[in-house]
């Protein structure tokens, strides 16, 4: 999303964390995830990845049911449309890396395990209520977070 010679939404990120924002004499880090979440936003007129999705030839004419993407840090599932041939989801993994969240006036850090996956399903597996109707494929989406704490030496 670079783009030379022009001023971009890559350029505002660079330009706020060279101020350092989550020192507590710099500019807040809500700003940095402002500007973050702005590039993957409709803040700067860009289509939405959901929106995307839905335009794939597959999902329009209802022959796949599910887009599965992920690495955007944000996990989700999304429904795309839902007609005579049935309903079409877009899935985000989201990401497996740790997340670093901080306090509400970012003086302390703290650093979450996350993880998300998801399960697809055949025909004849996790028949579930379909047993009376030919089921042709589901799935399954958890996205967690886990925290231990030790002491510190």
């Amino acid at each position: 999303m670079d783009k030379n010679w022009r001023l971009d939404a890559i350029d505002l990120i660079q330009s706020a964390l060279k101020l350092r924002p989550w020192r507590p004499a710099g500019i807040l880090l809500d700003l940095a995830k402002f500007l973050s979440n702005t590039i993957a936003g409709d803040q700067l007129g860009l289509p939405s990845i959901e929106s995307i999705a839905s335009r794939e030839a597959g999902i329009r004419h209802g022959k796949n049911p599910l887009i599965i993407a992920g690495h955007t840090h944000q996990p989700k599932v999304e429904l795309l449309t839902s007609d005579s041939t049935g309903e079409r989801y877009y899935i985000d993994t989201g990401t497996w890396r740790n997340r670093i969240t901080a306090t509400p006036y970012s003086l302390c850090f703290g650093r979450l395990k996350t993880l998300s996956y998801v399960v697809i399903y055949g025909p004849d597996e996790d028949l579930g209520d379909a047993i009376d109707r030919q089921k042709i494929a589901s799935f399954d989406f958890w996205t967690g977070v886990t925290q231990q704490w030790s002491r510190r030496s």
